[in-house]
């Protein structure tokens, strides 16, 4: 996708740039599976209260170019396989369980 004649990482990238990657960006969150691990908390995985109520967007075949956010659901699962660090989640205001794949071209 590209808009103003930019990738989707160049536009990212204009927010600043953490170790050679876009700022706030990351692997997001993984699902609860069977592998998830006993939580310090005594619970399979690990909390997701940080991400609950922030925009989600359900990975599916094709996407529109453009997303209207009110059509958006809310994250809503307890837990997750892996978190990883809150910060990742503080820039977008939405969460992607799985991006389009690069095959696609939707990304270039």
């Amino acid at each position: 996708m590209k808009s103003d004649g930019l990738s989707v990482d160049e536009y990212w990238r204009q927010f600043g740039e953490v170790r050679g990657k876009a700022q706030w960006s990351g692997n997001g969150y993984q699902r609860e599976r069977e592998s998830s691990k006993v939580d310090d908390d005594g619970n399979v995985g690990q909390s997701s209260m940080h991400l609950k109520g922030k925009p989600h967007l359900v990975a599916m075949p094709m996407l529109p170019a453009l997303l209207d956010v009110d059509t958006l659901g809310d994250f809503r699962d307890e837990r997750v396989h892996r978190a990883r660090s809150p910060n990742i989640y503080e820039g977008p205001m939405l969460l992607v369980h799985q991006s389009p794949p690069a095959h696609s071209g939707r990304l270039n």
